[in-house]
């Protein structure tokens, strides 16, 4: 394990690393070539069987500490090992088969300074491998915050957090949650600060057949629903119980779900309660919450007849945002669905 130098660094970029012997060369160089050169860069080698960490070492910069494990223990507590050694004041997440822009580090922490309410900076990225083109996450703290009732707002591998801001959390990751790990982390961040993202593809995320997100997949619906049910209790304990209960059946709209007319009516006073919580007006709340109720109507079958119609009369101005196709499906399917019991 090389020793890290005396003078703390801005920026602690932590790199967890699993059988990463074909990229991690390419990863590491990319974090070197940054346009921001004060940042020490820990990698965490979860014993990995490939050459891997022999790589690592061949690479001479002193700002860079390799540490392994004696045994596999997970990207989650390798993150966690990795924030604990982290000297900077500012926390960077990096994998180990990713490639980072040269400007990465410059550009998010330009978004720190401009304004000290942000704790949290993303990017947007452009895939590489097995998969091509590009993801735009939300930009604003106010779209940030309700991307969070779907998914989540930030690609993880692009962020970067104030320590600080982590220090006000009892825990940081939790390897029981993976592969949403991340998900369950910015929801209980956002009671506690905001998020942004720098509106420009800073990193080329690969995309192959060995990672954890892709081998993980039957297992992650289950882990999303405990983090939309963490989120809501950090953000939303003062809302009543009515309100409490509308949101969370909003969040987890799904194929399976029941859609009511009660439920419409009960979501369209949701947001007058909600005006104002995190900044965002009643309008946003209102256009978040139709949009969650026109996705739920296209992809469930449960729904009381009469119910996408319903939805339109309270919601006149709906029908214009609405693709024409998915429109004839709602006002259909809302007349011939036979009535289910939720």
């Amino acid at each position: 394990m090389k020793q890290p130098a005396a003078t703390p660094p801005l920026v602690s970029i932590v790199m967890p690393a699993y059988n990463c012997a074909s990229y991690i060369r390419e990863a590491v160089q990319s974090v070197i070539d940054q346009t921001e050169q004060n940042w020490e860069l820990i990698i965490l080698d979860d014993r990995s069987t490939d050459d891997t960490a022999a790589i690592v070492s061949s690479i001479r910069d002193p700002r860079i500490i390799l540490t392994g494990s004696e045994e596999n223990i997970g990207q989650a507590n390798q993150l966690n090992k990795g924030i604990a050694m982290a000297r900077g004041e500012f926390i960077a997440v990096a994998h180990g088969d990713d490639i980072n822009e040269p400007t990465r580090l410059k550009e998010q922490l330009a978004v720190f300074k401009q304004d000290a309410s942000v704790g949290v900076v993303g990017t947007w990225i452009r895939y590489v491998g097995e998969r091509t083109g590009t993801w735009e996450y939300p930009v604003g703290s106010a779209n940030c915050f309700l991307m969070m009732l779907e998914d989540s707002p930030l690609a993880h591998p692009t962020v970067m957090i104030r320590k600080s801001v982590l220090a006000r959390l009892p825990f940081i990751y939790r390897q029981e949650l993976v592969p949403a790990e991340d998900y369950d982390l910015w929801a209980r961040l956002s009671a506690v600060t905001r998020f942004e993202n720098v509106p420009r593809y800073l990193l080329r995320y690969r995309v192959h057949h060995f990672q954890v997100s892709k081998r993980k997949e039957a297992e992650l619906a289950n882990r999303i629903e405990r983090v939309k049910s963490e989120f809501i209790r950090s953000n939303f304990g003062f809302l009543p119980p009515a309100e409490t209960e509308i949101l969370s059946s909003l969040i987890r709209l799904g194929p399976g779900a029941y859609l009511s007319r009660s439920l419409i009516k009960g979501a369209s006073r949701l947001a007058h309660w909600l005006d104002g919580y995190n900044q965002i007006t009643e309008r946003q709340w209102k256009n978040k919450i139709n949009q969650l109720l026109a996705r739920g109507l296209m992809i469930t079958k449960k729904y009381e007849p009469g119910t996408g119609i319903y939805f339109l009369l309270l919601n006149p101005g709906m029908v214009f945002r609405i693709r024409p196709s998915h429109l004839a499906r709602i006002i259909l399917r809302s007349v011939k669905t036979k009535t289910y019991i939720s």
